[in-house]
């Protein structure tokens, strides 16, 4: 049996958790994996679930309160469990505790996993990511990335690595008409134009450029509404903007939600004008789904795997963005594109049994 340690999960649910929640949920049923979670954080995004699955959850300290405390703990965490593989996920450099905690456990294989494609704001994390990464190849000997550009990113020219998909299940996301109007008619959006967007509230995704954007769409389409799931910090900016563009009765903010499949039914469209993104979970999501995704250029080509597809540059105004996103949808027809997805190369079974075969071949087994 091949046990695994995996990091990088937050308490709150976005991309990489869901994207560990799918692929963890068939890896760990099966005979050959015993995968645990090492967390700074109390509770973790589907700690239920995880545990449930037969997995153990540890939590240490936080590594930017106390970084000395956080990697002694760490550490011993890490050598208690006598694991194979340390998963380490990362949305930047950062922050290296965590490989240098399993170096000094002496975990044999260690894999450095990027899921982004831009720094977060803040300079001393610019400043830590840029003398960071060129430490990388000293601390892991495995190299994944959810795109080209994510890992083209993170790690140093020339350093190879491989590409795990964020794959979905695309059978709980293909188009649905039944639950489409099910959803609609209970959130009384039957004669609506439904734009929507699912993501965290912070800087990267851009919600600001997206309620200007909202808003000259609803010059045209006064029926036109959003519905923005997620939560985050910057919530509560974002709903204060909303009633300074007089659209309280516009804009829906349902929070996190845990049927996002449903959510994507209800919509006509999604959007996605992120700052920068590695290759966002939810645009697969959507285009499973049979949505039309307006993405910004910022976010990977990569995106790209069906012709629902368009991606814009920031530097058009909102009202531009508003323009294309009404000519491409007059003469959109929704349809099942789930096997688009699969044939993409993006679906979680396959893709479960690909990462499968990497671990054995990482242990040598």
């Amino acid at each position: 049996m091949i046990r695994i340690l995996m990091f990088g999960v937050s308490y709150q649910a976005g991309g990489v958790e869901n994207f560990l929640y799918n692929y963890v949920s068939r890896l760990q049923n099966r005979d050959d994996f015993q995968i645990d979670f090492l967390s700074t954080h109390k509770k973790l995004a589907f700690e239920d679930e995880f545990r449930s699955m037969g997995c153990s959850v540890f939590s240490v300290p936080d590594a930017r309160k106390n970084p000395w405390k956080a990697r002694r703990c760490m550490t011993l965490a890490m050598a208690g469990g006598k694991y194979d593989i340390l998963h380490i996920n990362m949305l930047s450099a950062a922050n290296l505790t965590p490989l240098t905690a399993g170096k000094k456990a002496c975990i044999p294989h260690i894999i450095a996993h990027s899921h982004n494609a831009q720094v977060p704001p803040g300079l001393l994390r610019k400043f830590l990511h840029t003398c960071n990464r060129r430490r990388l190849p000293s601390l892991a000997d495995t190299f994944f990335a959810c795109s080209d550009a994510a890992g083209q990113w993170l790690f140093p020219p020339g350093r190879s690595f491989q590409v795990v998909r964020n794959a979905i299940d695309e059978h709980r996301f293909r188009f649905q008409p039944e639950i489409r109007e099910e959803m609609r008619r209970r959130l009384h959006l039957e004669e609506n134009l439904v734009l929507g967007h699912v993501g965290r509230f912070q800087y990267q995704k851009n919600h600001d450029f997206l309620l200007d954007i909202f808003h000259q769409i609803t010059l045209l389409r006064p029926e036109a509404r959003l519905i923005l799931i997620g939560a985050g910090e910057l919530l509560p900016s974002m709903q204060e903007k909303v009633r300074r563009l007089h659209l309280e009765h516009s804009v829906l903010f349902p929070g996190a939600q845990n049927n996002v499949s449903d959510w994507l039914q209800a919509m006509d469209a999604a959007l996605l004008p992120s700052h920068f993104e590695g290759l966002p979970l939810t645009a697969i999501e959507a285009q499973a789904c049979g949505l039309p995704l307006f993405a910004s250029d910022a976010v990977s080509p990569e995106i790209c795997i069906t012709p629902l597809a368009h991606r814009f540059p920031l530097s058009l105004s909102a009202e531009e963005w508003a323009g294309e996103i009404l000519a491409a949808l007059s003469s959109h027809r929704r349809e099942d594109t789930s096997g688009q997805i699969r044939a993409a190369g993006y679906s979680i079974d396959a893709e479960a049994d690909r990462l499968a075969k990497l671990y054995h071949h990482i242990a040598g087994c």
